[in-house]
């Protein structure tokens, strides 16, 4: 694998710092509680170490939806009861969080993924990524990590009141 400088076009080969440099600026904001923050770290991490086993690329993607519904989850928490029946999936959890407010669409729009150019929204593609992932597909394709990290952290410090990354670029 190679790595090619944006400011000066040099092609070399990829470093285990390149990794950890895709990853460094995506962080949670200091109103993320801690523990989700600890669990975000992990995934970052994950990728990070996909350096020694390319398989972790994947794990760090699961890791990352995981703790994002473990967000959802706990933002919910805070604004109503716990549910006593069975808890909501993270399609629905993404969905109450628009609904509510917590999350804005228009905030997560990225560019056509299929082509039709017409722009898909981030908090739809959330569920179907982890669902291939989480129902035994086989999934290598680490230089989207980084992508689906950047997505989910927008999505995790929106939950909490911090601006989301995509929407300070748009």
């Amino acid at each position: 694998m190679v790595f090619q400088t944006a400011e000066t076009g040099e092609v070399r080969r990829l470093r285990i710092e390149d990794l950890r440099n895709m990853v460094a600026g995506i962080e949670l904001g200091p109103r993320v509680p801690a523990a989700i923050r600890e669990q975000f770290d992990t995934a970052r991490n994950a990728f990070v170490y996909s350096w020694f086993a390319y398989e972790l690329a994947t794990l760090a993607e699961q890791q990352c939806f995981a703790t994002l519904e473990m967000a959802l989850r706990q933002r919910h928490q805070l604004a109503a009861p716990p549910n006593t029946t069975r808890s909501a999936g993270l399609d629905r959890l993404l969905k109450l969080a628009v609904k509510e407010s917590w999350l804005r669409r228009d905030d997560f729009m990225i560019p056509s993924i299929s082509g039709s150019g017409e722009p898909a929204c981030g908090l739809d593609l959330i569920p179907m990524f982890r669902n291939h992932l989480m129902h035994g597909n086989v999934h290598l394709l680490p230089q989207a990590t980084p992508n689906i990290l950047r997505l989910c952290a927008g999505v995790i410090n929106q939950l909490f009141g911090e601006p989301s990354e995509l929407a300070k670029t748009a």
